[in-house]
């Protein structure tokens, strides 16, 4: 599969895009789909800065700026081959990463290791600062509860455009023994100099 996420038309919706073996399938899984509560909570123009992902099971996870409550979102399929979005069933969960209007969320870049775990890294517009955020992995079907909120650097207008790769970390030498970290490694745009 390849997994791609993009804007819908002349809306600010988001859409996911897949190729599955050459038959291209899609699905609104950020903002108004066009009947009243099909598309979660997020508001009508969420997805402008979006990043996609699949988690261990190869399942697509997307992280995304919703600008009508100004805050980063996060949709994640339950299933491989997801077909249907909706508020009440369908085969995404949507949850906030951080409450509306925190004004966090732009330039997300989104990993999801070996174990599940999720890592997330944005821009928050009102200090100009990088954060990072992380989460276990919740089983399929769940929402992820953050557990770790870093700001990763605040001197400056810092973290526009940043991407975001894990670095494999055997914690005494010897990989797939249980004690592997996966580290962040983050690239970004610092505005300030």
């Amino acid at each position: 599969y390849t997994w791609v996420a993009a804007a819908s038309g002349a809306t600010d919706n988001r859409e996911y895009l897949y190729d599955n073996g050459g038959l291209f399938d899609t699905n609104i899984i950020a903002g108004d789909a066009g009947a009243p509560g099909d598309a979660g909570d997020d508001g009508s123009d969420a997805g402008i800065y979006s990043d996609i992902t699949v988690d261990a099971a190869g399942r697509p996870v997307v992280g995304y700026y919703d600008t009508a409550n100004a805050t980063l979102r996060l949709t994640r399929a339950t299933t491989t081959d997801p077909v249907n979005h909706g508020s009440t069933g369908g085969d995404w969960v949507d949850q906030e990463v951080l409450a509306n209007f925190s004004y966090t969320g732009k330039y997300p870049s989104v990993r999801v290791d070996p174990t599940g775990r999720i890592h997330i890294t944005a821009y928050k517009v009102s200090t100009g600062d990088l954060m990072y955020y992380s989460a276990p992995d919740p089983g399929a079907g769940n929402a992820y509860a953050f557990d770790t909120f870093t700001q990763v650097d605040a001197d400056g207008n810092m973290g526009a455009y940043a991407d975001m790769d894990l670095f494999h970390d055997p914690v005494d030498g010897t990989y797939g023994n249980g004690d592997d970290v996966y580290r962040p490694m983050i690239g970004y745009l610092d505005s300030s100099n």
